[in-house]
């Protein structure tokens, strides 16, 4: 009788190795028709990004500058295009969008307000030291560590210069650091 358990899952092991045998090259063998099939999308993906942007960004702040002198204080770039926050000779702020295929000046925006104006404006509402400073569709979003321990994202309109949002973090960094530890011990 134990003769014949042990032959018997002798035979159900040697049909659940078989299975999986079976199993590790047919998913061996689709794994490599996927990855073929992936290698080829992101070649593509790449040369229609590559196709696209014909002009560098080093070649599209030249144009920009030579459309509004200044100093380029900082560059984005989507929908085919660059867009270049700079400050001007005039000490006014530019926003200037060179088409990355052609080239060609698509838009030049006067600002109201400078960055370190609406710097200004935003510290007054939210106390603490700048961070980082982005700049997209005609609004500065600064990245506050406040006073009170947490960050802060207050968007400036760089026309009004009025503050359109600040959105806070619920807790502090302290306070995150502890929940983590709390959750998975070890060193931060």
């Amino acid at each position: 009788m134990i003769g014949k358990v042990l032959a018997g899952k002798a035979v159900v092991a040697k049909a659940v190795g078989g299975a999986t045998i079976g199993t590790a090259i047919a998913l061996g063998s689709m794994t490599s028709a996927f990855a073929s099939d992936g290698q080829h999308i992101t070649s593509t993906k790449a040369s229609a990004h590559t196709e696209a942007a014909t002009y560098t960004q080093a070649q599209a702040k030249a144009i920009a500058l030579k459309n509004c002198g200044g100093t380029v204080q900082s560059v984005s770039f989507e929908n085919n295009a660059y867009t270049f926050l700079i400050h001007g000779q005039d000490n006014q702020d530019h926003h200037v969008k060179v088409n990355a295929h052609s080239g060609k000046v698509v838009k030049v925006e006067k600002l109201s307000f400078s960055r370190s104006e609406a710097q200004a404006v935003a510290l007054k509402n939210c106390g603490g030291t700048v961070k980082s400073v982005g700049f997209n569709d005609g609004v500065y979003t600064f990245l506050i560590h406040g006073k009170d321990s947490r960050d802060h994202h207050v968007k400036v309109n760089a026309q009004s210069g009025k503050v359109i949002q600040i959105q806070s973090a619920a807790f502090t960094k302290a306070q995150i650091q502890t929940i983590a530890l709390k959750n998975c011990s070890g060193t931060i």
